[in-house]
């Protein structure tokens, strides 16, 4: 019998790389980044289009989105909802936070009473046609509007400001915007266009004046000289059905 003692077999344990994959793949940062940055793609959008929605930067937006396990509950609430969220994924994602999902804000009875009437009622027309909420967000479009006003060669991605997104920031900073409404002519777009949801935007604002949809609007506003509100307009309601002329 040899003296030799036997050696112990040596069995190679998971590499570094490895084991940080799978306690990679474990963290619920990553995987709510996950389910936002899907949802950035879904909606066609851009972090920077989201953090004019919400008035923030947009490094701040993407801070967040890497670290949403240990966002607050209520910002976390903002960064999906202005994502447009479906219910099931929101909840996947306070779910994944450790936290239940808070009820979704209710949509005021005046304001949309009756939204899959609305929906039916835009499906049903021709023309493009849009349902706009207060700070005049696009809330749902139908497939003639989708078409005309996608991302393409007469419409560039211009971040923060696309018809698919929000109907007056686009009317006001698109480069595009006046060529396509005014349909080549620039009197045509500010008198049919620009003067008209100047003055609406300024009736709206005075009985809303701490809502942050209308707040970023009027940021955007006192960026350009020329886009004044009146201040003399009337209070009018804040969504809106909107065609085509």
């Amino acid at each position: 019998m040899s003296g030799r003692r036997p050696r112990a077999a040596l069995i190679p344990g998971p590499r570094r790389e490895e084991q940080h994959g799978e306690d990679h793949n474990d963290d619920p940062n990553v995987l709510i980044s996950g389910l936002l940055e899907l949802q950035v793609k879904t909606r066609r959008t851009t972090k920077r289009a989201v953090a004019n929605r919400i008035g923030i930067h947009e490094k701040t937006v993407a801070n967040r989105m890497a670290r949403a396990a240990g966002l607050s509950s209520e910002v976390l609430g903002e960064l999906v909802e202005v994502l447009g969220t479906p219910d099931d994924i929101r909840a996947a994602i306070f779910r994944l936070a450790g936290r239940v999902a808070p009820p979704k804000k209710a949509v005021a009875s005046w304001l949309f009473p009756d939204l899959p009437a609305y929906r039916a009622y835009l499906d049903s027309i021709k023309r493009p046609s849009v349902l706009y909420g207060i700070g005049s967000r696009v809330v749902y479009c139908n497939n003639a509007y989708r078409e005309l006003f996608s991302p393409g060669p007469h419409i560039p991605i211009f971040p923060g400001a696309m018809p698919l997104e929000n109907g007056f920031l686009y009317m006001l900073r698109h480069p595009n915007a006046a060529r396509l409404l005014g349909a080549g002519s620039i009197k045509v777009y500010e008198r049919h266009w620009r003067t008209l949801a100047l003055a609406h935007f300024a009736a709206v604002y005075q009985g809303n004046r701490d809502h942050p949809e209308l707040q970023l609007i009027l940021r955007e506003i006192e960026k350009s000289p020329a886009s004044t509100p009146s201040p003399k307009a009337q209070r009018n309601g804040s969504g809106n059905t909107a065609t085509s002329p």
